[in-house]
């Protein structure tokens, strides 16, 4: 009886254990330059999220732009590449990466502001 209850209590460990691993969503996290930079050089995408406008008028070399708004609606990247992305102070990378996580992109990184990147 009490192998049998062993084996039970075992199981049912074994099993909570499993359903969390299938539960979970991919998150984002934050990086600095040298990270952002290791994972450029690995394919990653980097994706300027401010507007147009800004990005015109000076953004790190090598970026794409994709404004915040129009995030999902790209035909870029898909939830398999890696992306970094960054914006003028932080705030729109940060809803940038939680935007793309909660959609189901795997891979992203959240560089913050354009002012963290040194020449």
């Amino acid at each position: 009886m009490k192998k049998l209850l062993l084996i039970f209590v075992l199981l049912v460990m074994t099993g909570c254990n499993n359903q969390s691993n299938i539960n979970t969503k991919p998150v984002y996290k934050k990086i600095n330059q040298q990270e952002a930079v290791s994972k450029i050089k690995k394919g990653a995408y980097l994706v300027d999220v401010r507007e147009k406008n800004e990005y015109k008028k000076g953004h790190i070399d090598g970026a794409i732009n994709i404004p915040l708004d129009k995030i999902l609606d790209q035909k870029i990247i898909t939830k398999n590449d890696i992306i970094i992305v960054y914006c003028e102070s932080g705030v729109r990378s940060k809803n940038a990466a939680k935007t793309l996580t909660s959609f189901g992109y795997k891979y992203v990184y959240d560089f913050g502001s354009i002012d963290n990147w040194k020449s």
